[in-house]
Formats: C-alpha cells, structure tokens, sequence
C-alpha cells in the first residue's frame, strides 16, 4: 500500500505534514548533523523581531513531569543577522521555509514582516503574538480580540506571503481569538503556542525559571493542545489549521489530523530525540498502512464524539 502524505495548507505545498516547532530547531542548520532536513513538509525559524534580543538570564530551562518550562524571553540576532547568516542556509533545503516573527509594538511587528516579506527564500510568515505589547501596558496580542484582530489586519497589509497567527491557549476562548486573526486576514492558524506554568526549586524557595514562569511544552500539553484544535476547527472548518503541543510518536500527528489540523509542528521531541521527525514521519506512514488510510489529508477533521 503506498501513502500519499502530501497536504496543501493555505496555499503552501508540503510533501508530508510534518514541520519544526518555532523555538525548538534553531534559525537555521542546527539540527542539519542529525538528519536531513529535506524530509520535512517545511521548517519553521525560531521567531525573529527587527532589532536583536539578549532574552533572559538563566535559568531559562526547567524539567517537568512529561515537560519543558522554557522562558527564553524571544533571544535572537534580529532580521538582519538572520537574513544574513541563516536564510541562505534555509534556502538550500528545497522546502518551504516559515519565519516564525514577533515585536514588542504593532509598528515593529509590522516592520519585521515587511522586512522578511522582501525575501524570496521566505515562503510565509507565522505571527507570534504572545509577545507582550509594550504599548498596551504588556498584555500580550494574542489574548485580546481587539489588540488582535488590528494587528494582523496591519500585518495582512504589510505582506503578499502566507500569514499563519499562533494561537495562546492562555485565554478565556481560543474560538474568539482564532475569529478575530480570521478576521484579520490570517491564512492559516497554528494551534497552540505553550501553556503558562511555573515550578518552585524548594531548597531555595525560588520560583522556576528565572522569570518566575515560562512556557509549558511537551507531552502533557498534547490532550489540551489537541483540544483547542478541535475547537477551532469546529468553529470555522474551512480555516487551515497547524496543530502543535506534544506531538511525539505518529499516532500523535495523525490524532492532530483527526481533530482537524493540515499538518503539525514537532518541538519539545526534537530537543529530547534530535531525529524524531524521521521517526515520526515512518510511523505515521507505518499507521496510516495498517488503518487503511492512502491520504492522511483525506480523514482532516474525521473524528467524531464517541457513544455512549
């Protein structure tokens, strides 16, 4: 039996779908030693802002139960740099290559994307915004309709490429804020960025890390990640969604799929098992043969509420 992996999401071409998570793979050829990155349905960059960032003291890692707390604090060399030295890298790679970017202000959020929109090499675009705004007294775009929806209205006007926004699960109802990017112009939805968590060191009685939070990844986010998909998905079935948040064996991915996502990212795995998409993506071949599924793109949003 032979699997057709390919999926179209918003426009974009992938050969499966299966791409990185943004934070978790680096701007570039990282992770290019372990396996080769063509394999991939895309790459997505660890966000990138207009001017470079130093990010946050250590430390800025911390171990959980089936997690990761990280709080990085959006460290990197800014869009000159990265255009510079990683994009020619990326390039190479015969894949689409998303830039994952943010900034501190609508202004220079829209300067980044109409500074990386001026690079052919860039195939879309995927929006951070829960970064704080610093002009809204730092509540983060992602959480409010009305601080969202303008943002990427601003953002849809500043670029002709892809748009993808990714999603807080930090809020009140993800369904509202998925509306208000639609609203905006988003061409895709990536689904979700981490959950807010904190752990405490209690020899010190210090909070965990260094900012006293960070964001939770990893496989105890997958049942709530992959709930937020479904919702939105539900709510607006037409919207390409990429979902994202524990994904670490194939019948993760494929659950993703299920639910209602396009494709998916791969994160905290990569970090534990640098080589994990390759797996991934044979075992989700693997699976899809043995449950009779020729296209996974064929069973998008196929699940259905169980019986009673």
């Amino acid at each position: 039996m032979t699997v057709d992996t390919t999926v179209t999401l918003a426009g974009v071409a992938l050969k499966n779908p299966l791409m990185t998570a943004s934070g978790t793979s680096g701007h570039g050829l990282e992770l290019a030693p372990f396996f080769d990155l063509s394999i991939l349905g895309a790459f997505v960059t660890k966000g990138v802002s207009m001017a470079p960032r130093a990010g946050n003291p250590p430390p800025r890692l911390q171990e959980t139960p089936a997690g990761l707390l990280n709080a990085i604090g959006l460290e990197n060399p800014g869009v000159e740099a990265f255009c510079a030295a990683a994009l020619p890298g990326l390039a190479t790679l015969g894949i689409p290559v998303v830039v994952n970017c943010f900034g501190e202000d609508p202004e220079r959020t829209v300067a980044a994307v109409e500074a990386l929109s001026r690079e052919t090499a860039v195939t879309a675009l995927e929006l951070n915004v829960s970064c704080p705004n610093v002009k809204a007294g730092g509540i983060a775009f992602g959480t409010d309709p009305a601080v969202l929806r303008p943002l990427v209205e601003a953002c849809r006007r500043a670029t002709a490429k892809p748009l993808w926004v990714k999603l807080s699960p930090n809020v009140t109802s993800i369904v509202a804020m998925a509306d208000a990017a639609l609203q905006g112009g988003a061409d895709a939805l990536t689904c979700v960025n981490t959950l807010l968590g904190c752990d405490i060191d209690v020899k010190r009685r210090r909070f965990l890390p260094s900012p006293g939070r960070g964001g939770l990844s990893g496989p105890a986010t997958l049942p709530v990640a992959l709930l937020k998909v479904a919702e939105v998905h539900r709510a607006f079935p037409q919207a390409p969604i990429i979902g994202v948040g524990g994904i670490r064996r194939g019948e993760d991915a494929l659950k993703y799929l299920l639910a209602g996502a396009t494709a998916v990212q791969i994160g905290t795995a990569i970090l534990v098992e640098p080589t994990a998409p390759v797996r991934i993506l044979n075992e989700l071949v693997e699976l899809c043969e043995a449950l009779g599924i020729t296209r996974p793109a064929d069973v998008i949003g196929a699940a259905h509420p169980g019986q009673s």
